[in-house]
């Protein structure tokens, strides 16, 4: 007996379908993230294409000059941070990520309130991590610490969430000690939508 409800159910239908609750379902979750974000709107954009190799650390989105994206706008997703504005085209954006050896973002360790700086650890196709810096002398850090943004930039709100630390070390970069390294909140080796904030300016 035949399953009518089912019959043209093919395997690439079911695919799709899959597909689509997916994408529905990373969409509510970004929804309902940038909710908590007092102060801004957002605006939401796909990802389109990224640099060669396994990870986003820069890529490119569907939104641009149409969208009143500027550069040095945050862009998030529903995990955490994504990375900020760099480029703006007509219709689309270029973006870079955290984990870019050029990115440097202020931060907070959310237990302890102390402020340091992460940057971007990003050499090779396996290495998707960052190092966090300058914590005050005596400073308390224990592996699973989450670190959140510290709001003291002009570029990322406060408290958004950036990774939690998997090492304390003390190892040496050209000169100075790096306090830990970072496992990023954010997947960057599958990112797909992502919401850039947009600060609002109290007109209505």
């Amino acid at each position: 007996r035949v399953d009518i409800e089912h019959a043209n159910d093919t395997p690439g239908t079911v695919d799709r379908m899959r597909m689509k609750n997916g994408e529905n379902e990373r969409l509510k979750k970004l929804l309902n993230y940038v909710e908590t974000l007092e102060n801004y709107d957002y605006v939401t954009a796909v990802v389109t294409g990224n640099s060669q190799g396994v990870w986003f650390e820069t890529f490119t989105i569907n939104a641009g000059r149409n969208k009143g994206i500027k550069k040095d706008m945050s862009v998030v997703c529903a995990d955490g941070l994504v990375g900020r504005i760099i480029e703006v085209g007509a219709n689309w954006s270029k973006v870079t990520a955290i984990i870019d050896a050029s990115s440097e973002v202020s931060v907070m360790v959310e237990r302890t309130r102390d402020i340091g700086v992460v940057r971007g650890a990003f050499s090779t196709a396996d290495d998707n991590q960052l190092e966090l810096y300058y914590l005050p002398s005596g400073f308390d850090l224990v592996p699973g610490d989450r670190i959140v943004t510290s709001g003291m930039s002009s570029i990322f709100p406060k408290s958004i969430v950036v990774g939690t630390v998997s090492e304390v070390t003390r190892r040496s970069a050209e000169g100075t000690q790096s306090n830990a390294i970072i496992e990023p909140a954010v997947d960057f080796g599958h990112l797909e939508e992502v919401l850039v904030l947009i600060e609002k300016t109290g007109e209505e």
